[in-house]
C-alpha cells in the first residue's frame, strides 16, 4: 500500500471561514473528507484554486450557491457524485474523470470562480450546493 493510505479509518471536516483561509491542499490517506467552503466568500471577479485528496473514502465538498465551480474530478475506482444527481444513482466503475463547471444557483448572490481538483484513490467524490 502507498505510504499515505493507512489503516485507521478518519473522519476529517475542513471548513475555512474565509478565502484566505483556503489552503492549496487537503489530503487525507483513509476516510471520509468533508471540505467544507460554505462560508468561504470569493469576490466576485476573483478565481481561488485548491485541490483535495483521498487515497481510499469518501470526499465530500460543499460549495456556496453563488460560486462559479470549475471541477476536474479524478476516481480511480469509485464514483462521482454531482449536484442534481439523484443520492441512490451510484455507478462505481474504474477509471471515472469528469471536467465540469457548476454555475451560480439562480438567484444566489454571485460570488467569484473555484477551480477544484479532486481525486480519489477507491471511494466517492462528491460535490454539492450550501443550502443559504
Amino acid at each position: 500500500m502507498p505510504k499515505d493510505i493507512g489503516t485507521e479509518w478518519m473522519r476529517t471536516t475542513w471548513e475555512p471561514a474565509s478565502v484566505t483561509q483556503i489552503r492549496p491542499v487537503y489530503d487525507l490517506g483513509t476516510g471520509t473528507g468533508t471540505l467544507d467552503l460554505s462560508e468561504a466568500r470569493i469576490p466576485e471577479g476573483e478565481t481561488v484554486s485548491t485541490r483535495a485528496n483521498v487515497g481510499v473514502g469518501r470526499l465530500h465538498v460543499i460549495v456556496p450557491e453563488g460560486m462559479t465551480v470549475k471541477l476536474s474530478i479524478d476516481v480511480g475506482v469509485g464514483d462521482i457524485q454531482l449536484p442534481g444527481d439523484k443520492r441512490k444513482d451510484v455507478d462505481v466503475a474504474p477509471g471515472k474523470h469528469k471536467e465540469t463547471t457548476l454555475r451560480p444557483a439562480a438567484g444566489a448572490r454571485k460570488a467569484g470562480t473555484l477551480e477544484l481538483d479532486i481525486q480519489v484513490g477507491v471511494g466517492q467524490a462528491e460535490v454539492s450546493r450550501a443550502t443559504s
